[in-house]
Order: C-alpha cells, then structure tokens, then sequence
C-alpha cells in the first residue's frame, strides 16, 4: 500500500493534466481539485515518515541499479507538503485575481549593465530595446549613465 502513496505526487498532476486536456472549459475545477488531492496526499506521505524512517518504492520491482526507486524521507515529505500548500495558494489567488482589470503601471524601466561597449554589450542593447521600453538606461562599470531614450516609443 505505501507504493501507491509514494507515487501518489507522480499520479496526481498526471491524472489533473490528462483532465484538464480532456475537457478544458472546466480546467480551473480540476487543478482546484487535483492541487487539494496533491495537499492531501502529501500530508499523508508526511505522516507515514514523521517517526523518522524512509519509505521506499521501487517501479516495476526492479532494484535500484536497473530500475526507478523512489523514496521518501522526512525532509522530502516536509518539502512535497511545502510545495503543495504553497501551489494550492497560487492556483487560488491566480483563479480569484485573473478576472479582475489589470491596473499596473505601463511604463517600463529597462537598466542594463555594461563594462564596455563591444559587441555582445550592442546585442544585449538590441534586446533590451527590443522589448519597447519607456526608458532604456546602461550604466557601465565605472558608474557612467548613458540615457536611451528613443522618442517613437
């Protein structure tokens, strides 16, 4: 039975992913669900190993030279618990916030650091205005600003 729970954090997201792709208008009821299932699974996982001992799976029943063996320890379930709280917290706030109107600052400051001007320096320059900032700055080593600032943008 504890090789199910052990590759319960493997089978989780798979069967969330293979929902979701299925009928993707009710994709934000099957994360909900599968990112709670993850926080349950990993609670449990860490209860199994909170007497300190390590848990271990091997897939397909081969041993670890040729085949995939899985363990958990007490830090790792700590760690999986962590991580499944906090991606539970983010899918709630990302699904709450992703309806509202974006009311952020349009401006873009782009600061690059420069120590001379060659041609890897010219090419990061290029990217950096190729992202159509509002101000473009590059400050070199010697604590020198140049201001860009393209009038069309």
């Amino acid at each position: 039975m504890n090789d199910w729970w052990i590759t319960a954090p493997i089978l989780i997201p798979l069967a969330t992913l293979i929902a979701c792709l299925g009928q993707p208008n009710r994709a934000a009821v099957f994360s909900i669900t599968g990112m709670a299932a993850m926080l349950a699974a990993a609670t449990k996982l860490w209860t199994m190993v909170a007497g300190g001992e390590t848990l271990t799976a091997h897939a397909g029943g081969w041993q670890a030279p040729y085949g995939i063996a899985l363990a958990l320890d007490p830090l790792s379930a700590m760690m999986l618990w962590v991580s499944a709280l906090t991606g539970l917290a983010v899918l709630v706030y990302g699904l709450a916030t992703s309806h509202c109107e974006k009311k952020t600052d349009p401006r873009v400051h782009v600061l690059v650091l420069v120590s001379k001007l060659h041609k890897p320096t010219l090419r990061a320059l290029a990217y950096a205005r190729a992202s159509r900032p509002t101000v473009l700055e590059a400050i070199t080593v010697n604590g020198v600003r140049v201001h860009l600032e393209d009038g069309s943008w």
